[in-house]
């Protein structure tokens, strides 16, 4: 899986492709975790390239959201796809999680306006070299 972490204002917007599981969900639970270290609170994990996601997937989700929680910050999860909306639902992590329907909604909520989300910069993180190292 690879991560495209974006820094605008005070949201971090975390775009993940590729399946969530197994290592994949250790590298986004590390990037959360280095996040908050930082300071950051306010994340929006944006799903629309992801066609799969297991219980270390989950877990990594939940673990990131209490991590943020411990110092008031919020995560908003976008884009989900049927299949993993399902999933979601079935463990009642919709109930857990508020869910927008796209990355543009996402950093709405957060009170953003839309251009300053297209002119962020941005930086890739591949879950296998960050591993490796």
């Amino acid at each position: 899986m690879r991560i495209n972490i974006q820094e605008i204002n005070d949201v971090t917007l975390l775009e993940l492709d590729g399946p969530l599981a197994g290592s994949s969900s250790i590298c986004l639970a590390d990037v959360v975790s280095k996040s908050v270290s930082a300071g950051k609170t306010k994340f929006v994990i944006d799903m629309e390239h992801v066609t799969f996601v297991d219980s270390s997937g989950l877990g990594a989700l939940v673990v990131a959201l209490k991590a943020v929680q411990q110092y008031s910050g919020q995560i908003r999860i976008a884009s989900l796809g049927l299949q993993v909306y399902l999933i979601f639902e079935l463990t009642r992590l919709n109930r857990l999680f508020e869910i927008c329907p796209d990355k543009r909604e996402a950093m709405r909520s957060f009170d953003l306006p839309p251009e300053k989300f297209w002119r962020s910069r941005s930086t890739l993180i591949s879950s296998a070299s960050k591993l490796a190292v």
